[in-house]
């Protein structure tokens, strides 16, 4: 194999690290790879939209991959190693990072027709949800509709999706259904949310 490309990796090996290392003193530690091989022309065409891993925590280079240039089935094995739960009991992932991966690779794969059916139809989200655990793309995690989130904030109108977005890079709620709360109320009249969301903030 003379190229690959890291999906899911560079965070949580150094968390693994750091966590291994506070416990023992010392870094002996293994850490199971999955490797997929993929159609040479999906493999390139990613390939021109990766970053190249980096050497200094001080480079200005934005770390985050444009996820609508990457090929589908890229970004599904994507959420199926983010979703697989082998390493998050030795690695620590916030919601944030959780919502913003699976929403950006919820806003290249789902369809603007399947978005507006689950904005009309609350009982089509479960099913779609439900969809992608069969297919292996999440983990199965009940009926809550807490573990929905990424959804929620995909079906989230414009105004009240950007606003949200920000109020979880500051400090993500404990209370995570004020963003259902928050989409659902968006549905009706999104400019509403909007000014609710300021009060939140001040």
């Amino acid at each position: 194999m003379r190229r690959g490309i890291l999906v899911e990796g560079n965070h949580r090996v150094a968390t693994i690290m750091k966590n291994d290392y506070n416990l023992t003193g010392s870094f002996d530690y293994r850490i199971t790879m999955s490797l997929y091989e993929i159609e040479d022309r999906v493999f390139d065409e990613a390939w021109t939209h990766c970053q190249e891993l980096k050497v200094s925590e001080n480079s200005q280079e934005g770390s985050r991959v444009s996820l609508e240039r990457i090929p589908t089935p890229i970004l599904n094995i994507a959420m199926m190693e983010h979703g697989s739960g082998g390493l998050r009991k030795n690695e620590k992932i916030s919601p944030e990072d959780t919502v913003v991966f699976m929403l950006g690779d919820l806003q290249k794969t789902v369809s603007d027709k399947d978005i507006k059916s689950m904005r009309d139809h609350p009982r089509q989200r479960s099913r779609f949800w439900k969809s992608l655990e069969e297919q292996g793309l999440i983990m199965a995690w009940g009926n809550s509709n807490v573990s929905m989130l990424p959804l929620y904030f995909l079906l989230m109108m414009p105004a009240t999706q950007k606003v949200c977005l920000e109020l979880a890079k500051r400090k993500f709620p404990k209370t995570n259904r004020l963003y259902i709360t928050a989409c659902n109320a968006s549905l009706v009249e999104d400019q509403a949310v909007l000014m609710s969301s300021r009060n939140i903030h001040q």
